[in-house]
């Protein structure tokens, strides 16, 4: 955490094991808090992803299932073209979250300060 914003690193490989770990690690911190944070999701050191599409969507799926108990915003930072084309395709398949708003940023500054604005 910093300050109540959630930022979030990922590593320069990331699997699918890595993506299931990263969503019950998410799963279970959300639970614990009686407000859901916004977050950063700093995808910049993102390279490889080996991670297929099906994948990708039944995380989608089990995060629209996600009632946060507050309308929250996901920044997602990524400037390699695998980690804007994963963010991408997981905005896309978000899209429809009444309480979930994503939007891609290049610069940890600018995406800070968008998920810190009111929802």
């Amino acid at each position: 955490m910093k300050g109540s914003l959630l930022v979030i690193e990922l590593g320069e490989v990331f699997t699918a094991a890595d993506l299931q770990r990263f969503v019950d690690e998410m799963e279970q911190f959300e639970l614990q808090l009686a407000v859901t944070p916004s977050r950063v999701i700093d995808m910049r050191s993102v390279t490889r992803a080996p991670v297929d599409f099906q994948a990708l969507y039944s995380l989608a799926e089990r995060r629209r299932t996600f009632q946060p108990r507050n309308p929250i915003r996901t920044a997602g930072l990524a400037i390699t073209p695998v980690a804007i084309g994963y963010a991408r395709m997981f905005q896309t398949l978000m899209a429809d979250h009444p309480l979930v708003t994503l939007k891609l940023f290049e610069s940890f500054e600018e995406a800070e300060r968008w998920a810190l604005s009111e929802a």
